[in-house]
């Protein structure tokens, strides 16, 4: 047992974590920025001074390269030549491996300096998407060595969906396998636009030049109907090395490159830093203690870079502000935030910004809409069928989707397409029309792959993935009544606030009294309410279970809280445009959705938390009543700060 364990160790240590003999593995270029953040001394200096440092990530290019093919075409073993011949990994790994299967009675084999799964060297297949390090004069490569096998389709998809470029290769004695068409067809579908296909294995056909022209013009034709020009064809033989990285004699007919010189001359796509700004919000944080009452918008930054000062904007919601300041905890405040990083953002403005929008420089905007065509690879158990509802996430927007047609389907295995599909099958790609509940924001092809990639769930099962085709707007015969809100424009009250607050004496206001059920809302709500009509306020009590009891209940909980919200907020809009003062009772949206009302309603507001103890404070409550109370009492006590909000004549002598 020690023997195995030793070979696993070792084998690990090659794949995993280059040693201290090795190179290193190349540096993301998505750390500097972060590295280079400015010292206390210097965080007023001028944001635009960080361009340097961004420009100096991209000067050493890193490529990412998916290896694929049929089962037993020398993906593995090409990679580990590939690595052995650039002495990315030392001579004395590669006998240390050398050692370890004689001493088992194995031959040696180069895909085991890769294959560190105890399952893939007793069975001789990848399983897992290995990532491989190794570097030229020219730049770094990432290469993903994906499965072949049909059982592990699935995560041959994941290695090859975050790659620029391919290698795909082919057996010269077996030539063009079920595989062989099957990656090519999933490549084409996840948007992989350069491949280098390696003939492999050219020993065992003495070298044939005849049998690679075959396989080039077959194969070719194949590859011309999935949409794909091969950037280079590349005669090899992985296991002898044979035009890897050196040229061979046994090849002597052979003018093109090596397969190392194909591989330099592929064109890196833009960098992320080179991109549009695209940050996903994936939260807000406000905290109201020793007086810091920042509204802080959290996200990653996906591409480009985002620095103080900036004018952006957030989609689908059109707001837009400028970046007032970029926190970090425990350390200097950044004056930018690159491609890769978290971000803290800080706004000149207050914004409600929902997690799912997306932040973005003026003129420089994604795609919105509601109306979403994709292509999708499909793994579900069961069918996806058209008039479904399915879960979609894309960036952090997480929503509903209901299925309307899926105008194509190929079944990965057979290749066969079937056209007006009602519903797309285990393993088949398709192109499906998806209407969404609200509008999202993303990209199409090209640019950040995070912001046009999605995932579909059936129920809590991550069961299909896919990119964007195209994201429009829902045209108006495809539309329900709900999505018909969005066309109408608020109309103001014809009198002006100035004069409602000359005739009841007082101007508008909002009290929401939140809490969880069962803390006595309702009741200190109406002695409120009876008190301040008492006392001449035009007040009026909303109990939220009024006004959102019709609420739709076939959304997700996310969703149904904001449009609750929504509702809530156009019901009060008219009585607060009417001078009123409103006292709201609510634990459908609660504090957390107070911030909503805050941005829509530009009144007076008051907010009161109910809860059963003093330790239970919620953010941005301004009042908080603990424990079992008299509504009577606490309404006597809330009635002049109430009145104090509203400007009522007669407040100042009844606070004194």
């Amino acid at each position: 047992m020690t023997p195995q364990f030793s070979a696993q160790a070792a084998a690990t240590a090659v794949k995993q974590r280059p040693t201290q003999d090795a190179p290193s593995a190349p540096p993301s270029p998505e750390l500097t920025v972060a590295q280079a953040q400015p010292s206390p001394d210097t965080s007023s200096a001028d944001p635009r001074a960080t361009q340097t440092n961004v420009e100096a990530v991209a000067e050493r290019e890193l490529l990412q390269v998916v290896t694929v093919g049929h089962v037993d075409h020398g993906k593995s073993t090409l990679v580990g030549r590939l690595m052995v011949d650039t002495e990315t990994i030392p001579p004395a790994k590669v006998q240390a491996v050398r050692d370890l299967c004689e001493r088992q009675g194995k031959m040696f084999e180069f895909a085991f300096l890769l294959d560190a799964l105890e399952a893939e060297r007793e069975q001789g297949i990848t399983i897992d998407s290995a990532r491989s390090f190794f570097q030229t004069e020219k730049r770094d490569y990432i290469l993903v060595d994906a499965p072949g096998h049909v059982e592990f389709l699935r995560n041959m998809v994941s290695g090859a969906a975050r790659t620029e470029a391919a290698l795909l290769l082919l057996d010269a004695n077996e030539g063009i396998r079920e595989n062989s068409r099957r990656h090519g067809k999933l490549l084409s579908l996840l948007g992989v636009k350069q491949m280098v296909v390696v003939i492999n294995k050219l020993d065992l056909i003495d070298f044939d030049q005849a049998r690679f022209e075959h396989l080039i013009e077959t194969y070719g034709a194949f590859l011309a109907d999935c949409g794909i020009t091969p950037t280079h064809w590349v005669p090899v033989s992985a296991r002898g090395g044979e035009n890897v990285v050196f040229r061979s004699d046994k090849l002597s007919w052979w003018e093109g490159p090596t397969l190392m010189e194909a591989l330099d001359s592929l064109q890196r796509a833009p960098g992320l830093l080179e991109g549009p700004l695209r940050m996903p919000v994936q939260d807000v944080y406000k905290f109201n203690r020793k007086g810091n009452d920042e509204r802080m918008i959290v996200g990653r930054v996906d591409s480009g870079v985002l620095r103080v000062g900036d004018e952006v904007c957030f989609s689908p919601s059109g707001k837009s502000s400028r970046v007032k300041a970029l926190r970090v905890f425990s350390a200097p405040d950044p004056v930018a935030a690159a491609a890769g990083e978290n971000a803290t953002v800080v706004l000149e403005d207050e914004l409600f910004v929902p997690r799912g929008e997306m932040m973005h420089h003026v003129g420089g905007a994604p795609l919105t809409g509601q109306l979403l065509r994709g292509r999708i690879f499909w793994l579900g158990k069961r069918a996806l069928r058209v008039g479904g509802v399915y879960g979609l996430r894309l960036g952090t927007a997480e929503l509903e989707c209901e299925v309307v047609s899926v105008p194509n389907t190929t079944d990965a295995a057979t290749l066969q397409t079937l056209y007006d599909a009602s519903s797309v099958e285990r393993n088949q790609i398709a192109e499906v029309e998806l209407r969404l509940t609200q509008p999202i924001a993303a990209d199409f092809d090209g640019g950040c792959p995070q912001t046009r990639r999605f995932v579909l769930l059936d129920g809590y099962d991550l069961w299909g993935g896919g990119q964007l085709l195209s994201l429009e707007p829902l045209p108006r015969e495809g539309r329900r009544a709900v999505d018909f809100l969005d066309d109408f424009a608020w109309t103001p009250q014809p009198v002006a606030a100035a004069r409602w607050a000359e005739l009841h004496g007082h101007g508008a206001g909002l009290v929401v009294l939140a809490g969880d059920r069962g803390q006595g809302k309702a009741a200190l709500g109406q002695a409120l309410v009876t008190q301040l009509v008492d006392a001449g306020v035009h007040a009026v009590l909303l109990d939220s279970a009024n006004v959102l009891g019709d609420a739709p209940r076939d959304t997700s909980l996310d969703t149904a809280r904001e449009q609750l919200a929504q509702q809530l907020s156009r019901t009060l809009a008219p009585l607060l445009g009417a001078g009123l003062l409103v006292v709201a009772t609510t634990n459908s949206i609660g504090l957390a959705d107070h911030a909503f009302l805050q941005e829509h309603l530009a009144v007076p507001q008051l907010s009161v938390l109910l809860s059963p103890d003093r330790n239970a404070r919620l953010v941005d409550a301004d009042v908080q009543v603990f424990g079992a109370s008299n509504p009577e009492q606490t309404a006597r006590e809330l009635t002049a700060r109430v009145r104090a909000l509203v400007n009522h004549e007669a407040a100042a002598t009844d606070a004194r």
